[in-house]
């Protein structure tokens, strides 16, 4: 299991891979699940990783696709070329009759130079998104190479109280079957680890949880990231035969 660890500046960026992440996700948290960072930013993180931590994986959010969706969208030219996965999410998409299809379009402007990552929300209920059951087969299909599960609102609430371990064991055959990676996020602590840890995911992704005080807006902690990757890493032990 690998470590997502979101910064949301570049002063972020040390702490998280001191601690032990190995991948590095770039959000705007106070825009959303989602959120999508400045222009300016991606670019100075992008710098940061090109010059310091070459070897470690970038990741992107690109906020919502009805975001994109509209005529004010950002330009895809603005995302460095360093930021090698990219991800929007479905809310409010559901009523949409081409929902699919401007998901795809969307996807297509940054390909084959990108991995578009497939976002499942898990309260897909409160943001009127697609199901995860509907979203995995669209993600097999669409031949994504990740399977995200996260959650859209960020209250006392985390992946587990939304998904049921049946359900995520469910959807880990599906990923598993159909070569792609699936990752797990949603206000996730370390005590979720152990019945994270059951399902098997690749990536295992967090913001709040290594942040001071657990506040997901104030910033990274190496303490605390340092304690989630060493944690993982004994789990993956023990589950290897």
């Amino acid at each position: 299991m690998k470590l997502l660890v979101s910064v949301q500046n570049a002063d972020e960026v040390s702490a998280a891979l001191q601690g032990g992440a190995d991948i590095l996700d770039v959000k705007q948290p106070a825009a959303g699940a989602l959120g999508m960072a400045a222009p300016e930013t991606l670019q100075q993180i992008a710098a940061i990783v090109r010059r310091h931590y070459p070897t470690i994986p970038l990741s992107a959010a690109l906020g919502e696709l009805r975001d994109w969706a509209s005529d004010t969208h950002s330009d895809p030219s603005t995302i460095p070329a360093e930021f090698r996965y990219l991800k929007t999410g479905l809310s409010e998409t559901l009523g949409w009759d081409n929902w699919k299809q401007k998901w795809r379009d969307l996807a297509e402007e940054f390909q084959p130079a990108r991995s578009w990552v497939t976002v499942a929300y898990a309260d897909a209920v409160r943001c009127n998104s697609p199901d995860p059951l509907l979203l995995v087969e669209t993600a097999i299909a669409a031949r994504s190479p990740v399977f995200l599960i996260d959650t859209w609102q960020k209250d006392e609430s985390c992946l587990l109280d939304w998904c049921s371990a049946e359900l995520l064991l469910q959807i880990r055959r599906k990923t598993a079957a159909a070569g792609i990676q699936l990752a797990l996020a949603g206000q996730l602590r370390s005590q979720h680890l152990n019945e994270i840890a059951r399902t098997a995911p690749d990536i295992v992704a967090v913001r709040g949880a290594v942040c001071d005080s657990e506040n997901r807006s104030a910033g990274i902690c190496v303490e605390r990231v340092r304690e989630l990757s060493v944690r993982l890493h004994v789990l993956q032990q023990q589950s290897s035969p």
